[in-house]
């Protein structure tokens, strides 16, 4: 079959730059990205003459060049041909086979996505018979086109090494080796394609011989398709169409093969049980939900909510759920079950709040009577570097005791941040009440005692001691921002005790060591007893 081939047609492929001749077809490849070539072609060409191989006799003739073209082997490319200079010395070339060529094109890219951040190359080295640097305005990106003589290798000679002896380029050896690899190459894939061909040609004849048995199966199963996209119509399902050699099976064709037409059989009943199931749940969706809708009153006295999907119900709300109960009665009862089980612990919880609240009542308003202060307010800031604060109520068993809100101007900080005042409507008996301040890094700690009661508990002190070594780790190493000062030890904190907070792990490192000689000797720091600290602290505070 004869390839015509007109001048629009070529246009089409090349682009407008071509000029017809009574036997060629003449494509002017000028401009950037260009190698600036005519390119010639005989006007019965066929497949793409201009397309450049990458393979693996390419990378083989390529590497045995000797050229350094700082690119990867995948920015390499090669186009075999004729090539000549016109009488007015333009650049021609007829892309040819291997076997016939007497050039080559080596195209090389550089610079663009997925090349070598390079900027190629500015000129060629010796032997090469024609080159071109094309590349983008600024220069960031392009190709570098080489042309050469099939066989060219660039001779390297030097003197020390080689001293006098005459170097003779032998091209037409390599040239016969470069011809011989691709002609090995190109029969190999030859051959691949024909096999390929005849595995596909006997596969196609045993398939059109096949198709008169198969077809009643696929009719079938197109029936079965049928009735399932009438049953089930917002569901998408392939379509099915018999050919003489193929039977088209949703985007591709398929042999008449006995292996296919049972895929498409096992895919039909997959669809068919799924669509079983798909209305079995929604019958049972359909008698269930309404149950689970009618406790969702109760359900939002707990400050949850019910989510029904396809398959379960879940829990929404406070708290992470995971499970979920099926529509079914062993479904509701559990459900159900939980759900008493969460209204007990709701009302447990809602007793202990409400006698919690009325010994706190009882508490503050014995309190009110001894006079013990009421509305403690203390600044809490403990995120930033300057403006810091902090406040406790220690409650004689050591713990601390709930604030009973936070106030702020602005609603967000106070939000976001938990910034603002604290604070307790009433000191209770035996309570005692601390304030840190700090205005900036290297600014001095703050301690106040805001309240102190008759008699401070050793689990108080346990406590202050603590909050006071948190306070040391806290701002351990840390320096002011203009000064570049050290932010100051805690040291003896608020006084309460006989003892002193030891510097955090970070502010030992800062510190110098002290030599020490061989023979002195260096004490123990003491240790704290809480009782006698406790004794001597109520002795201080009785003697006021």
């Amino acid at each position: 079959m004869s390839n015509i081939r007109t001048l629009a047609n070529v246009k089409a492929l090349y682009g407008d730059k071509v000029v017809e001749t009574a036997r060629s077809f003449v494509i002017i490849a000028y401009g950037k990205y260009l190698p600036g070539i005519s390119f010639v072609l005989r006007k019965g060409f066929g497949g793409d003459p201009l397309e450049y191989r990458q393979d693996p006799p390419t990378k083989k003739m390529v590497a045995n060049m000797g050229i350094s073209f700082g690119a990867p082997e995948s920015g390499v490319s090669v186009l075999f041909g004729d090539f000549w200079l016109s009488r007015y010395g333009k650049p021609h070339f007829r892309p040819k086979s291997p076997q016939t060529a007497t050039h080559v094109i080596v195209k090389v890219g550089w610079g663009g996505c997925g090349q070598p951040r390079t900027r190629g190359a500015w000129s060629a080295p010796d032997g090469v018979t024609y080159f071109r640097r094309a590349s983008s305005n600024t220069g960031g990106a392009g190709y570098d086109y080489y042309v050469v003589p099939i066989g060219y290798y660039l001779v390297v000679r030097d003197e020390e090494l080689d001293g006098n002896t005459a170097v003779t380029v032998d091209f037409a050896k390599r040239a016969a080796e470069v011809r011989q690899s691709y002609k090995e190459y190109d029969e190999m894939i030859a051959a691949r394609k024909r096999a390929e061909a005849e595995a596909k040609a006997k596969a196609e004849a045993a398939s059109r011989k096949a198709r008169p048995e198969l077809l009643p199966r696929l009719a079938r199963a197109q029936a079965r398709l049928d009735e399932l996209k009438s049953g089930n119509p917002d569901t998408s399902y392939p379509t099915l169409e018999p050919g003489e050699t193929t039977f088209k099976f949703g985007w591709s064709d398929k042999l008449y093969t006995e292996e296919n037409v049972t895929e498409v059989e096992r895919k039909i009943v997959h669809w068919e049980e799924q669509a079983v199931e798909e209305l079995r749940q929604l019958v049972a969706r359909t008698k269930f939900q309404p149950q689970y809708e009618a406790l969702s009153q109760r359900v939002e006295k707990l400050g949850l909510a019910l989510n029904f999907s396809e398959e379960k119900v879940h829990w929404t709300g406070r708290g992470s759920y995971h499970g979920g109960y099926p529509y079914t009665q062993d479904g509701i009862e559990s459900f159900v079950a939980d759900l008493i089980r969460k209204e007990e612990e709701e009302a447990a919880k809602e007793a202990r709040e409400r006698a919690a609240a009325i010994a706190k009542a009882s508490a503050e308003a014995e309190a009110a009577k001894l006079g013990l202060p009421q509305n403690i307010r203390i600044w809490k800031r403990t995120g930033g570097a300057t403006n810091c604060g902090m406040g406790w109520v220690i409650k004689p068993d050591g713990s601390d005791r709930e604030r009973d809100g936070i106030e702020n101007s602005n609603p967000r900080r106070a939000e976001r941040l938990d910034e603002g005042y604290l604070f307790w409507r009433q000191v209770l008996p035996g309570e005692l009440v601390l304030s840190w301040s700090k205005a900036t890094t290297a600014g001095e700690h703050h301690f106040e005692v805001v309240y102190l009661p008759e008699l401070v508990t050793e689990a108080q002190l346990e406590r202050t001691a603590e909050i006071q070594q948190e306070l040391e780790a806290m701002w351990a190493g840390r320096r002011g921002l203009s000064s570049n000062r050290p932010s100051p030890a805690v040291g003896r904190g608020w006084g309460l005790g006989n003892f002193e907070t030891p510097p955090a792990p970070s502010q030992v490192l800062d510190t110098a060591t002290p030599t020490v000689e061989p023979d002195s000797h260096q004490e123990e720091p003491p240790v704290v007893d809480m009782a006698e600290a406790l004794r001597a602290l109520q002795e201080k505070w009785n003697n006021c």
